[in-house]
């Protein structure tokens, strides 16, 4: 991809994100506004407050969801669930009111266990809350029991505190409460740093690696390590590269292993998120990072990926492996006489003057035949003899 078309692609990807948070703002003042009328309501007429929304939300439940202390003060009376079995003390913690939370946990206090309908807790929720590390201090000296529970998918609140919004705070807090934690498998065999990679969380990645960095070689029930998770992750970029060179760094063998449907992270990386446009994509946006989990791969490097990646500068072609150069041959010579020149000048020497041999004699066979070969067999004869030159 040119370097403009790459630049505007990352102008509409912040773009995006400016306006998703501007609708989850005017969502934010829109549930706020419907707090400040329920109150009016609540004052009015007691029977109100057991009216439930299309979510099966009533107004104490839009109150906490919102942090609006007034209104939940008013609604304490009816505390029933919404249609996901959140408790008003879920909702609490989804935004982190510390206060919300604790006018509920006085008038009901057995919800501070409750789980959802996925088995989660307030501290799940909490945990998965931007900003919500106070939160997730308050509960842990609530009910320090919390931090061992598990959802329906086996994950705990260190899982959910490696999610898209979430920081290191809450890392470390759940951390120091249960080191365990940072260890802990769900039903799939993920570790928080798989989850963290997914969501190319640097800041969390690094911190879970301070904390247990052996977890970096922690394979799941799909054989993935967390750099498999960062390669197919939800975001591409500058994001993913750093997340990618962190977890490159802690486990370098982690770039050559395979999972269960015979993937290595780099195959990952060049078909899951941009297909066969994968490393030009990557190139553009975070070049280093593509060359390290390449020359880590080795022969793990499938020519399809590298010619998605065509062309490469000098520089480029000087940090492959031999090995991949190898691979690239067919690519590099059906890109263009350029590339495959750049590809030849970095070979091994003796390897470099074996392909000039056969290219020489090539030559000699057409003009004694005075038949030139096609320039597809041409280059047919010499991708075989590229392919020997590592065998």
């Amino acid at each position: 991809m040119p370097p403009r078309r790459a630049t505007a692609a990352v102008a509409q990807a912040q773009q995006a994100a400016s306006a998703r948070e501007q609708a989850l703002q005017q969502q934010l003042e829109a549930e706020r506004a419907r707090c400040r009328a329920a109150e009016a309501v609540l004052q009015q007429a007691q029977a109100a407050a057991a009216a439930a929304d299309f979510p099966g939300r009533v107004p104490l439940h839009r109150a906490a969801a919102c942090g609006d202390v007034t209104s939940v003060q008013l609604s304490l009376a009816v505390a029933p669930r919404d249609n996901s079995g959140n408790t008003a003390l879920h909702l609490a913690a989804m935004v982190g009111s510390v206060q919300a939370m604790q006018l509920l946990l006085g008038a009901a206090p057995d919800t501070l266990t409750a789980t959802n309908s996925q088995g989660q807790t307030t501290l799940h929720a909490a945990a998965a809350c931007i900003n919500g590390e106070q939160a997730v201090g308050w509960l842990l000296q609530a009910a320090p029991q919390l931090a061992a529970a598990r959802d329906n998918q086996g994950r705990t609140a260190m899982h959910s505190a490696c999610t898209l919004v979430t920081g290191p705070a809450a890392v470390a807090l759940l951390a120091a409460a249960l080191p365990e934690l940072v260890t802990a498998t769900d039903s799939q065999g993920q570790t928080p740093l798989h989850v963290a990679a997914h969501w190319a969380k640097e800041e969390v990645i690094r911190a879970l690696l301070n904390l247990a960095p052996h977890t970096a070689a922690t394979v799941d029930s799909a054989g993935q390590t967390p750099l498999h998770a960062a390669a197919a992750g939800a975001f591409a970029g500058r994001e993913q590269g750093a997340a990618m060179r962190a977890l490159f760094a802690a486990a370098p063998a982690a770039a050559a292993v395979r999972d269960s449907g015979g993937r290595a992270p780099l195959d990952l990386l060049l078909t899951t998120r941009y297909g066969t446009n994968a490393a030009g994509e990557l190139g553009v946006h975070d070049p280093q990072a593509m060359l390290q989990l390449l020359q880590a791969c080795k022969r793990s490097a499938e020519p399809i990926g590298l010619a998605a990646a065509l062309p490469l500068s000098a520089f480029e072609w000087a940090s492959l492996p031999a090995a991949c150069l190898a691979a690239a041959l067919p690519a590099a010579l059906e890109h263009s006489p350029a590339q495959a020149r750049l590809l030849v000048a970095h070979l091994p020497p003796a390897d470099a003057a074996r392909l000039r041999t056969l290219a020489l004699c090539l030559a000699r066979v057409q003009r004694a035949a005075a038949a030139p070969l096609p320039l597809p067999l041409l280059q047919h004869i010499l991708v075989q003899a590229g392919g020997l030159l590592y065998a």
